[in-house]
């Protein structure tokens, strides 16, 4: 018997047609995780809402006209804030919108390529290793996986370079060192092809080896991949949603790329998409998703499963909403600040766009007035932390909520070396579990 670790469901809003996709993050600046949302119906838009605090969030500022089945965040002008990546599914482009002054005000969408035949996902990452954040697209109609070099750090793309062109209905792409080599190699799922495949970033300057096969001819479409380290060894594991019914994960053998067999998450659902993250703050991932079996019946589930021994062991499928009708997506994210992941899903015939809060830390001390400082900031390579009582556990995430650096002790000096330039977040927890986030800007 399973307790229930989330609250009852909690509106965002329902007055936009037919969320399809969405991410969060902190568009304005304020440390609190906002929300940026693609609306697919008549009027398709992709717009953001400020996360107010207090479990609410403000009214929708529209970014742009765009129909897109994927949104991502990432800084693409070096200027310390998230700017907002489209591809346009039906118009056939991939473009980005600047968020101008840090505080979610957009310019108009800067575009990228216009040849882009079914633009399905468009991501940022450094794959040249020059420090600013490069884009990598899959390109559904086209079989194919390409990336821009940002020329100048500054949002300028180059042409297109190929990865792959024979990937058939290519719709999910993730960009992350699987070999361990300090560069990101680039890892694709494919509907037409029927396979998981990754591409080793071979030099690290963006020259990419043929496929390399995590497990070809599933027999199944793959609709959704994500890369996290599901078993605890450190290395980069595969998630996958396999025939819209099954969920596997692939254990990075060797933290070099090569894949075991795929194992069972769950069966007998009916998703398209997955996220994993540390649902119930012990220390290992666990994977959230949704059961939509129909599309106009209230029907649909948004479930978790438990990574119950840190090895990737799953356990049953738990319930955290029920009765929705076609759920769309799912995603996890601290909106509250109070230490734990509370999850978020959308239906595109309701129109709703909801979440419900992890109650597994009901909330966290405030330790502002404890007189925890950290110097320099901005920091190059050295961090020093002083604090007048004892610190259990200092970690460096990106903005995007990715954690970079987890240091257990010595920590009145952390070598920052090799961290990436730009805005990260610091958060120190204290002995007593009490826990504080810092802004820090590493040049």
């Amino acid at each position: 018997m399973y307790a229930q670790i989330f609250g009852p469901e909690q509106l965002i809003t329902d007055a936009f047609d037919s969320p399809n996709s969405f991410i969060l993050g902190d568009i304005d600046g304020d440390m609190l995780p906002d929300i940026v949302v693609g609306f697919v119906g008549i009027n398709p838009i992709v717009a953001w809402s400020k996360n107010l605090g207090g479990n609410s969030f403000g009214d929708f500022q529209q970014i742009g006209v765009a129909e897109t089945r994927n949104i991502s965040l990432a800084d693409l002008d070096g200027d310390g804030d998230l700017d907002v990546l489209v591809p346009y599914v039906f118009v056939h482009k991939f473009a980005w919108f600047e968020n101008l002054d840090g505080l979610g005000t957009f310019g108009t969408g800067r575009v990228v390529d216009t040849n882009t035949s079914g633009a399905y996902e468009l991501i940022g990452g450094d794959i040249d290793g020059d420090g600013d954040v490069d884009l990598i697209g899959a390109i559904d109609l086209s079989g194919s996986v390409v990336w821009y070099e940002n020329l100048d750090g500054l949002g300028t793309f180059g042409p297109r370079t190929y990865i792959t062109f024979t990937l058939n209905g290519c719709r999910s792409i993730v960009a992350q060192d699987m070999d361990n080599d300090g560069d990101l190699d680039v890892i694709a799922a494919t509907g037409g092809n029927k396979t998981v495949v990754w591409f080793e970033n071979q030099d690290g300057f963006g020259n990419f080896s043929d496929e390399l096969i995590v497990e070809g001819e599933i027999g199944t479409s793959v609709s959704d991949i994500k890369v996290i380290d599901i078993d605890g060894d450190g290395d980069m594991d595969i998630l996958a949603v396999s025939g819209v019914q099954k969920i596997y994960w692939y254990e990075n053998l060797d933290g070099q790329g090569a894949f075991g067999i795929k194992q069972l998450i769950v069966e007998d659902i009916y998703c398209g998409d997955l996220f994993s993250t540390d649902l119930d703050n012990d220390g290992d991932n666990d994977v959230l998703y949704y059961n939509s079996p129909s599309v106009n019946i209230e029907n649909s589930e948004l479930i978790w499963s438990e990574n119950i021994d840190g090895l990737g062991t799953f356990g049953p499928k738990q319930i955290i909403g029920q009765n929705h009708i076609n759920l769309r997506f799912s995603y996890a994210s601290d909106i509250d600040n109070d230490g734990d992941q509370d999850v978020f899903t959308c239906s595109n015939v309701t129109d709703k766009i909801v979440w419900y809060e992890n109650l597994t830390i009901l909330g966290v001390t405030d330790i502002d007035t404890l007189d925890i400082k950290i110097y320099p900031n901005p920091v190059n390579e050295v961090l020093v932390i002083k604090s007048p009582i004892p610190i259990q556990r200092v970690c460096v995430f990106t903005i995007l909520g990715s954690k970079l650096l987890e240091v257990t002790e010595n920590f009145n000096e952390i070598s920052m070396t090799g961290l990436p330039s730009g805005l990260l977040l610091v958060e120190i927890e204290t002995a007593q579990g009490h826990k504080q986030i810092y802004k820090l800007l590493k040049i």
